[in-house]
């Protein structure tokens, strides 16, 4: 992970670019807040200013120091006097520490509870790739052949059985 970060040729996900631009332009501060490792900060920086993304600086760009927890990240911004108006990302904790719980039916609660915030002030960008989401599908067990993890993290999956398909 790390090499590849190095390399700094994550590309921005689409509209992103011009969304930031839009916001850098009527005067929004911007904060890239990511788990990457404070090591990586200059190749982050990097790559987010290859696409000409703004405000990529390291006022504004806040890694990891400690562990995965981003709320503490947050209330760095507010205590700078910002006010958070919106909150982008592909795992629920990007959001808020409320959801750093592994139980699948505890996190639902939890965003049900929250519901009202998505799509207004929490934004949740598609990541199919990999994700702390991965373990809670089916009986998650790294120690299993991938034939055997498949069917596992498959059973993670509900299916509605009034839409089929022909094919």
């Amino acid at each position: 992970w790390g090499e590849w970060v190095n390399l700094a040729v994550a590309e921005p996900v689409p509209g992103a670019k011009e969304f930031l631009t839009m916001a850098n332009n009527l005067g929004v501060a911007i904060f890239y807040v990511s788990n990457r490792k404070t090591t990586t900060l200059g190749a982050t920086i990097s790559n987010l200013k290859k696409f000409d993304l703004p405000q990529a600086d390291s006022l504004h760009v806040m890694l990891k120091v400690n562990d995965n927890e981003k709320e503490t990240r947050r209330q760095k911004v507010l205590a700078e006097g910002y006010n958070i108006v919106l909150l982008f990302g592909d795992n629920l904790s990007d959001f808020s520490s409320d959801f750093e719980i592994s139980d699948n039916i505890a996190r639902n609660d939890t965003a049900i509870s929250q519901s009202a915030q998505f799509g207004h002030r929490y934004i949740v960008l598609p990541n199919p790739g990999y994700g702390a989401w991965t373990q809670n599908l089916g009986l998650y067990n790294a120690g299993l052949n991938q034939d055997s993890l498949a069917r596992s993290l498959m059973s993670g999956f509900e299916c509605d059985e009034s839409v089929k398909s022909d094919k």
